[in-house]
This record gives structure tokens, sequence and C-alpha cells, in this order.
């Protein structure tokens, strides 16, 4: 009898230990931007905001933050404008504090990203720093008397753009290492 309860209890331990090695992505800490290598991954396209980790979101943005998502086709209110969305995105907000990011719904290739790149989104300018992709980009933006960075490229057919705002000191820190979760989160190969 004790033999058996000693496999079954190997066998049990043995199963946990394979479960929550895939079931624990919340407890990683994201892989430096640098290091990412996105020359041969591709990225989902669709609605991918319940594959963000909440650690990555409370690290980003803090906690507890508030959710707003968008899909392909959808309206998407940007304060006083309305907009068809042509991607699927989310953001999160915790006060001041934001984290966002979003990938393009069609297939891209290296001309076409480079000339939606090439485009300094308002109240943005170039910044030195990580980035992703190829062709990519990164800003450093004021927006609504806050400060915030952007980052943005073309992985696999697609272009992902991520960014956190918020008054804190380590801002080019957490946006490097929100690219990298959202990334790990999409990537399907």
């Amino acid at each position: 009898m004790r033999l058996s309860l000693a496999a079954i209890l190997a066998v049990s331990l043995t199963l946990l230990g394979c479960g929550n090695s895939v079931d624990s992505p919340t407890s990683t800490k994201p892989t430096p931007l640098a290091s990412v290598d996105t020359a041969t991954m591709t990225l989902a396209r669709g609605d991918f905001c319940k594959l963000v980790t909440p650690s990555a979101i409370k690290a980003a943005a803090g906690s507890p933050a508030t959710l707003l998502s968008w899909t392909n086709g959808g309206r998407l209110d940007i304060g006083e404008d309305q907009e068809v969305s042509q991607e699927f995105g989310c953001r999160w907000t915790n006060g001041n504090a934001l984290a966002s990011a979003w990938v393009f719904a069609r297939a891209m290739d290296s001309a076409e990203a480079e000339e939606a790149l090439a485009h300094t989104p308002k109240g943005c300018e170039q910044a030195e720093g990580d980035t992703f992709g190829s062709p990519s980009a990164r800003w450093t933006c004021r927006v609504d008397g806050g400060a915030g960075v952007r980052l943005a490229g073309l992985v696999g057919d697609t272009v992902l753009t991520c960014e956190v705002h918020g008054e804190v000191a380590d801002l080019d820190q957490r946006a490097s290492n929100w690219c990298s979760s959202v990334l790990s989160a999409l990537a399907t190969s």
C-alpha cells in the first residue's frame, strides 16, 4: 500500500509541476526587449486583451486598472473624436497611469510599415532606446500634462504598437517591459 501511495504521490507532484509551469506566466519577469527575437515571430491578429498577464498590466499601469478594448471595424471614442478601428487593441488605465497595445488587423509588408511608422504621433517626438521589429520606431510623448513612451514595429506581417503613460521615473523601462510582455502574449511562433 505504501508503494502505491508513493507512486500516486510522485505522479501527482509531477503533473502538478507540469501544470504550474504552464499556468504561471503571471510570476515571470519579462524578457528584456533588446533580447526578444522578432525575426521569425508571428503575432496573433485578434482580440488579445485576456492573453496579457495580470502581472504585466500591474507593472505597466498599476492596480486596479480599468480595461477598454476595441476590435477591427468597431467604433473607438478618442476624446472628442470617434473613428472606426482598423486594429485590435487594449488600454488599461489607473488614474494617470496608462498601458495600451494594439495590432493592425490587416497584413502589412515592410514598405507599408515603414510609411506608417514614419509619421510621428501628435504630441510625440522620436527617441532613442530599445525597439522591436523591423522597421521600428520609438517616441516620447506629452499627453494631458503627463509623459509617455510609445514603441511600434513590424513583426511578421503586422505592426504592433505599445505605450505607457504616467508620472513615473522609470517610464522607459516600463515601456520596454510592457512591450516585451505584449509580444510574448501575442506570439504564435
